[in-house]
């Protein structure tokens, strides 16, 4: 039978109101079973000061629906927290789910959300994203992530280069994942806050395709954050952070696995030799 699960994180300034976007997405109209997780810690690491206490809003969501949304404490890994132990039990073949939808914990999600990201999942057989960008490259280097495209219609096609971003939601299926995706001792030495980025590379290396839903980052849903607010947006990616992160990105994947993700991201398959490469290869489902 179909699954969905729908993962988020959050950290201490926002648990507070979290239970309004707890609201919303229990108020999803689905024709698939979903069920949402919360991946909290009590440590701190980033800009999360830890969580200790539930607040009673919150709890009382989980005890009210414990069959659809539960509150697990998780070692803080920062973003990854959303995704990490749930690939390791699908790795490990201790959960079984057809998809994993990640989320933002500051948005209000419409009722008719979820389902449109499923049916779109299913129509492109791809990653679908309300919101990202599509990497800008040419044959000898990845250009600067402010240059990116994200105002056009062409986000709205499926491609290779496509990259979702965590705002409004991402719609995976856990099989287009190469299964180092769960090495988090290398995600946080490589890229800690870029979780987006260490999830499109390593699908890209699968040969998954992605596809935005809207054309423009104007077209978001309603932002319960503040002006100003602590986010890794403006603490990290604003000052580069996302440009650094694809550079360590680009090194670790060339060390690792001998692989020029250029190669990938410019469908130049000729030169991709090592095994990952020849997976990669072999998978394109596009070519």
């Amino acid at each position: 039978m179909e699954k969905v699960i729908i993962s988020l994180t959050t950290i201490h300034s926002r648990i507070n109101s979290l239970h309004h976007v707890i609201q919303s997405l229990l108020g999803q109209n689905c024709t698939i079973p979903f069920q949402i997780k919360l991946f909290i810690s009590k440590e701190a690491y980033l800009l999360d000061e830890g969580i200790l206490d539930i607040p009673i809003e919150l709890q009382a969501l989980a005890d009210q629906h414990g069959n659809k949304f539960s509150i697990n404490y998780t070692k803080n890994l920062g973003p990854y927290r959303k995704f990490i132990p749930l690939l390791k039990d699908y790795f490990q073949d201790k959960e079984d789910f057809t998809y994993l939808v990640t989320v933002d914990d500051d948005t209000k999600y419409p009722s008719t959300w979820l389902q449109k990201l499923v049916d779109n999942a299913k129509v492109h057989n791809s990653v679908v994203a309300y919101r990202g960008r599509v990497l800008s490259c040419d044959q000898r280097s990845i250009h600067r992530y402010k240059k990116w495209t994200h105002s056009d219609e062409s986000v709205l096609i499926p491609d290779i280069k496509t990259v979702g971003t965590g705002k409004d939601g991402i719609i995976y299926k856990p099989e287009y994942f190469h299964p180092d995706v769960i090495d988090i001792d290398t995600a946080l030495r490589v890229c800690n806050h870029a979780d987006d980025l260490w999830l499109k590379f390593y699908t890209a290396v699968n040969g998954v395709k992605s596809v935005l839903l809207a054309s423009s980052l104007q077209e978001a849903f309603e932002d319960m954050g503040t002006e100003d607010e602590n986010t890794l947006y403006r603490k990290i990616n604003k000052n580069g952070g996302n440009d650094q992160a694809v550079q360590n990105l680009m090194k670790y994947f060339l060390e690792r696995y001998d692989l020029n993700m250029l190669d990938v991201f410019n469908l130049n398959l000729s030169r991709s030799s090592t095994w990952l490469g020849k997976k990669f290869i072999n998978s394109y489902r596009y070519i």
